[in-house]
């Protein structure tokens, strides 16, 4: 199935330790953004979408690469932190519900979609956007991934809502399968 490799966790199995590395790593990643002083600003995007999520890599002297991902199949990327988007089209995914994205800097990022059976996709730029592949696609009709959280740029777990009573767990550990 394109590659990644799925794995499971019982929901009552609380001694599971990837289980609760995941819960650690995806409940946290809003923390380094707590420690600072934030503000708001309201920027038109000129897409109608509701922006599901967002991802920031962080450069030396302030620079930012942000990445956003909403429905309506809506693809979004910032080279300057935020001032201007630029949109970016995922090919067949112009209607998916994306709610999940993970950038590391101008050219790679991963990006997941939700939906019924073959709507729930995994892609992957490395070119910025301009061309996406499809790394993984969830077959059976009740599958509904709910977020990808990387490690680095090759290290990455998607995690879904439970199946059977069991957690949906996706991880690669090379980018690619």
């Amino acid at each position: 199935m394109h590659g990644l490799r799925p794995l499971v966790a019982r929901i009552p199995r609380v001694r599971n330790r990837t289980f609760h590395w995941l819960l650690l790593f995806f409940s946290s990643a809003a923390l380094p953004l707590c420690g600072r002083a934030q503000s708001w600003e309201v920027v038109r995007s000129g897409s109608n979408t509701s922006l599901r999520e967002i991802s920031v890599a962080l450069y030396r002297h302030g620079r930012a690469t942000v990445w956003a991902s909403g429905s309506n199949g809506v693809v979004m990327v910032s080279l300057d932190g935020g001032k201007r988007w630029q949109r970016r089209t995922v090919r067949g995914g112009e209607s998916l519900d994306f709610r999940g994205v993970a950038g590391f800097g101008r050219s790679t990022a991963y990006l997941i979609s939700s939906g019924e059976g073959a709507k729930s996709r995994i892609y992957k730029t490395t070119d910025g956007g301009g061309n996406w592949k499809l790394q993984y696609s969830l077959e059976r009709k009740e599958s509904f991934p709910d977020a990808i959280g990387c490690l680095s740029e090759t290290e990455c777990y998607a995690l879904g809502d439970p199946m059977d009573g069991k957690f949906v767990l996706l991880e690669t550990k090379d980018g690619e399968h």
